[in-house]
């Protein structure tokens, strides 16, 4: 374990959670300031496109969740 670590891991439990979410909560911050990579537009690009040519492919969340999980609607 790091030094630097040590004083972290005396904190109660509650205040390591505390830290764990403004850490997260940083992280999510420094990402939504990122610019979208150009393939990730692409892509989303792409989908909006197939789904506006054929609307009957597409799938609602519950429906692929019961296909990945196995279990059907």
């Amino acid at each position: 374990m790091s030094p630097e670590l040590a004083p972290i891991l005396q904190l109660s439990r509650e205040e390591k959670l505390q830290l764990v979410e403004e850490l997260w909560d940083s992280i999510a911050q420094e990402e939504s300031q990122q610019p979208l990579a150009q393939w990730k537009i692409d892509e989303l690009n792409r989908r909006e496109e197939a789904f506006e040519q054929d609307p009957s492919k597409a799938r609602t969340w519950e429906q692929v969740k019961a296909r990945i999980t196995g279990q059907h609607a």
